[in-house]
Formats: structure tokens, C-alpha cells, sequence
């Protein structure tokens, strides 16, 4: 009974939903690709940032305060952001097709990386709205489903981080 109970929780706290849409070659230019996005929703101090990459590959850099961004920038222009310090739930894969995007990534829970599914549309080249958020995880008890309306902003950077990490072939 032990070795059962041992079992369940090193897959509950250690494991991690694997994703359900596959990485693909962005071609169109339907988005920006030449710096990042943030969430910014005006209520708060703190903005959330994302850098997505044309080999289909999002990036979550992290959520800071609004007046650090130009530190973190320059963090990324020197290449001084410590990849290894970015754990499985910073990293995910997106789509692009027509005006409608989305991207899936893990999140951290209670030691397990759920997939989250977000899906919106493209506004423009500078701009795109996720409008619901939804997990199907296995830790769950029955699917989760969020309507939202998250803008992302695009910013411009002269370099950014490679996306090479060890999570995502």
C-alpha cells in the first residue's frame, strides 16, 4: 500500500501533462517576431512577458513590475538571462492559422505542470488577444474552461534569448 501511495504522489507533485499541439515552423507574418509581448492589463504594477519564437516556441519570461522592464531588457539585448534558472512551466508551443492563434503551455500546480490551451485571435502584426484558457490535466477532476479577454502588446528588442531549452525538441 505504501509503495502505491509513493508512486501516485511522485506522478502527482514531479510529473507534467505533456502537449497536445505540435511545434511548427511559423512562415506568416502575421505577428512580430523581432522583440516580445507583454500582459499588461493596467490594474496592477506588474506586466507578464512573452517572447515567441518563429520555430513555434513561446517563451513566458516572467511577470514584473512595469518599472523593471527596462532592466529585464537589457537583460535580454547583454543575453544575461540565466536559462537555467527557467523551469518546464516557462515554455510551451503556438500556432498560427489565419487571424486565429494560440499556444499551450505548462503551468506550475502544486508540483505537477498541467498543459494549459490559450486560444484568441491576431488583432495585427503588434497585437493579439487570448479569449479562453482551457485544461483537460489528468490532476484536475473534470476539464477547466475560462473565457478571458488578455491582450498582448508587442514590444520591439534588437536580440532576445535563443529558444533552445530542454523541455521542447
Amino acid at each position: 500500500m505504501a509503495l502505491i501511495v509513493i508512486i501516485a504522489g511522485c506522478t502527482f507533485f514531479g510529473g507534467h501533462d505533456e502537449l497536445t499541439i505540435d511545434r511548427e515552423k511559423i512562415s506568416c507574418n502575421k505577428l512580430r517576431f523581432d522583440g516580445y509581448y507583454i500582459v499588461d492589463d493596467k490594474k496592477d504594477e506588474t506586466v507578464s512577458t512573452y517572447i515567441l519564437y518563429r520555430n513555434g516556441i513561446i517563451f513566458y519570461v516572467m511577470s514584473i513590475n512595469r518599472k523593471e522592464i527596462p532592466e529585464l531588457e537589457k537583460k535580454m539585448i547583454n543575453m544575461n538571462l540565466d536559462m537555467t534558472e527557467f523551469h518546464r512551466y516557462h515554455w510551451g508551443v503556438f500556432q498560427i492559422e489565419g487571424d486565429s492563434i494560440k499556444y499551450e503551455k505548462w503551468a506550475a500546480y502544486d508540483g505537477y505542470k498541467p498543459a494549459f490551451l490559450h486560444s484568441g485571435y491576431i488583432l495585427n502584426d503588434t497585437t493579439f488577444v487570448i479569449t479562453s484558457v482551457s485544461s483537460d490535466s489528468k490532476i484536475f477532476d473534470k476539464p477547466r474552461y475560462t473565457k478571458t479577454n488578455t491582450v498582448y502588446r508587442f514590444k520591439q528588442l534588437p536580440l532576445k534569448p535563443d529558444s533552445t531549452n530542454n523541455f521542447i525538441n
